[in-house]
Formats: structure tokens, C-alpha cells, sequence
């Protein structure tokens, strides 16, 4: 029961983490001029860009936190966001 207690209280504070960073840099990269000056944190911005619409639609789709934070698959892309965005930043 802890493990899943922790493991679910790691996926919240992932998932704020993503969305806080994808919310400031969302309007910058929205742009053609920054992507083509920033090329590399442009390409790791559409990652996570894509990774978090993805997220946000399963989201819509079964509501149920509890649900999806018991997600393994989930865990595992919000971690590798959150490095690409600490990249970025």
C-alpha cells in the first residue's frame, strides 16, 4: 500500500511539474522564429508537447486520479518530460 501511495504522490508531482513547465514554455515555442534559433530544445519542446496532449487526453477520456495514477506507462513518460524539460529551462 505505500508503494502505491508513493508511487501515486511521485505521478502528481510529476504531472505538475510537466504542466507547470509546458504552460511557460508553450507560447515560446509556439513560435517558427524561436524553433528555428533553438533547434535542439525545440525538437525536446514537441516531445513533450506531444507527450503531454497525449496525457491530457487519456485524462479527459477516465478522469479517475486514483486510476490513472496507478499508470506505469504514465510514470514513465512524465519522467522523461520532465528531463526534457529541465533541458529546455
Amino acid at each position: 500500500m505505500a508503494r502505491h501511495t508513493c508511487k501515486r504522490s511521485l505521478t502528481v508531482t510529476l504531472t505538475l511539474f510537466v504542466m507547470q513547465g509546458w504552460l511557460y514554455l508553450e507560447p515560446i515555442f509556439g513560435s517558427e522564429d524561436i524553433l528555428q534559433q533553438m533547434p535542439n530544445e525545440g525538437r525536446k519542446f514537441r516531445a513533450v508537447d506531444a507527450t503531454w496532449r497525449r496525457i491530457m487526453a487519456a485524462v479527459r477520456k477516465a478522469p479517475e486520479v486514483l486510476l490513472m495514477c496507478s499508470d506505469d506507462e504514465l510514470l514513465k513518460n512524465l519522467i522523461e518530460a520532465n528531463k526534457f524539460l529541465e533541458q529546455v529551462l
